[in-house]
């Protein structure tokens, strides 16, 4: 949920580290919006005002229909004066190929906002580090109080409600929550920092470099079952 915590002011910065394995068939890739061309992993982009977010970071389904952007992630960033998005390894002139799997399956996925710039890496099947990064010169505020979700888009909407006299519906909506673009595959390690990696740091979680002393997972707290570990 929402806290002050994620607003993302348009002078602070923070880092996104998540590991993510995409199944072939996304069920999403059937939605109309977006022609199903993605499907979303992690995002802060409820329509909320002008629909302005921090961050959305999407899977590229296989109906997309440029076909050097299949299997790769887009990221993607919405201010009160434009959008603009760059996908991991779009260029396939580079040579990168799609990002890189573990052994499991895995993708790691780093963001990292650092002033005027927004830049995605991730780890190429040779073993090195691609980027690519979006310039937030100009695109406005970019900051919204909409809650964080994982695995899906969220969206304010609308359900009309039955008349108890003449006509079977009015035009009066109860607003709610509604979700779309669902991501079918695997979530893990995802973690939040209100500051901006150091590239050390960064290189060393995505090449999977032993970075004892510097973890700073502290564990997770059960609140329905009033469990911490």
């Amino acid at each position: 949920r929402h806290d002050d915590q994620f607003d993302y002011q348009d002078g602070e910065d923070f880092s996104i580290i998540l590991r993510v394995s995409a199944s072939d068939d996304q069920p999403s890739k059937d939605v109309v919006t977006d022609g199903g061309k993605y499907s979303d992993v992690i995002s802060k982009s409820q329509n909320v005002g002008n629909g302005r977010y921090p961050f959305s970071i999407s899977y590229v389904n296989d109906n997309e229909s440029t076909v050097n952007l299949r299997g790769r992630y887009r990221l993607k960033v919405s201010g009160t004066k434009g959008k603009k998005s760059v996908f991991a390894s779009a260029n396939s002139s580079t040579n990168i190929g799609i990002p890189y799997k573990d052994a499991d399956g895995f993708t790691t996925l780093v963001v990292v906002k650092n002033g005027l710039t927004m830049t995605l890496y991730f780890r190429t099947a040779v073993g090195a580090i691609g980027n690519t990064t979006i310039d937030l010169t100009g695109l406005g505020d970019i900051s919204n109080k909409a809650p964080i979700i994982v695995g899906a888009r969220a969206v304010w909407k609308g359900k009309f409600k039955k008349k108890k006299k003449r006509g079977d519906y009015s035009t009066k909506r109860k607003p709610r929550i509604e979700y779309y673009r669902h991501f079918k595959g695997g979530i893990g390690d995802l973690t939040i920092y209100r500051t901006a990696l150091s590239t050390t740091y960064l290189q060393n979680i995505i090449l999977d470099i032993d970075t004892s002393g510097t973890d700073n997972k502290v564990g997770n707290v059960f609140y329905n079952h009033g469990i911490i570990t």
